[in-house]
């Protein structure tokens, strides 16, 4: 982490440096390279531990440590789209103060409110299945059967990355969770047959990008895959992986979206960056709509 004196708490003495190395990295996220985001959010974290000490409170921190605050923090940064607008210190930071609210606004929701959480029983995700072997012998002959095998649920998870989040969360929270199509009419602004038909084309679609990723995924770099294999693959968070990969949670997660970026670039599909909890957090976001 890079350091500098201070005048105060995560107050820099040469701000004219602080703004323009804020900056340039800024841009350097902007255009594209993931890592720089890491870079910025390390050139803030002084800030950010100050900040995260303000915003916790006392009943969430008698359950969690203020460093795993901070880095759900920095994964939340990095699955943002960063503006034009944002790139000064003061702009910055006041994206940082507002993702760390909305941090603890869902631990607050998580440690505090379970029992309004709901609509369906989880089904199991993990799968026997890895992405060196063959595929399973015969074809998918449904798109629905896509997330219903077993076998095809590793690649599932990838295939929606990949997927706008009209398509990708509506069959998150259906076939992960069983959510009602009665309730999930409000969040998508749409009636039941309406939905039905989008789940419908959306599992045609992913049908489509699966055949794409299994295709592409033996033509990636080894290094790439067995980042997505340990993401996807064991269902692991950030957190998790960077204790088994000795790094942190935002370095992991700028590693995990270079790799499927560079997959999107194979299969010629948009990567879409999914939350951590994905898709358990949907079923908050789906109470609150």
């Amino acid at each position: 982490m890079e350091g500098w004196e201070t005048k105060g708490p995560g107050v820099p003495r040469d701000e004219s440096d602080l703004d323009s190395r804020t900056r340039e990295r800024f841009e350097a996220w902007r255009s594209g390279d993931a890592a720089s985001a890491a870079r910025l959010f390390e050139l803030h974290h002084d800030f950010l531990v100050d900040l995260v000490e303000r915003e916790l409170g006392p009943k969430l921190r008698s359950r969690l440590e203020p460093q795993d605050v901070l880095q759900d923090v920095g994964v939340k940064l990095l699955h943002y789209e960063p503006k034009p607008e944002d790139g000064s210190v003061e702009r910055f930071r006041a994206l940082l103060k507002k993702m760390t609210r909305h941090v603890v606004t869902d631990l607050h929701r998580r440690f505090f409110e379970a029992d309004k959480r709901g609509g369906g029983a989880e089904r199991p995700l993990l799968s026997d299945s890895r992405f060196g072997v063959d595929p399973p012998r015969g074809s998918v002959t449904s798109p629905s059967r896509v997330f219903e095998r077993n076998e095809e649920r590793e690649l599932a998870r990838v295939v929606l990355h990949f997927l706008p989040a009209d398509r990708g969360d509506l069959i998150g929270l259906r076939s992960w969770y069983d959510v009602p199509f009665a309730t999930l009419r409000e969040r998508f602004a749409a009636d039941e047959t309406a939905l039905r038909m989008r789940l419908l084309r959306a599992m045609e679609k992913a049908a489509a990008v699966l055949a794409k990723v299994r295709s592409a995924l033996p033509r990636m770099d080894e290094a790439d895959r067995d980042l997505i294999r340990l993401r996807v693959g064991g269902d692991l968070s950030f957190g998790s992986m960077a204790a088994l990969l000795k790094s942190t949670p935002i370095e992991v997660c700028s590693r995990f979206q270079l790799a499927m970026r560079r997959l999107g670039k194979l299969i010629d599909e948009p990567f879409r960056p999914l939350p951590d909890d994905w898709p358990g957090c949907l079923l908050s976001s789906s109470e609150s709509a």
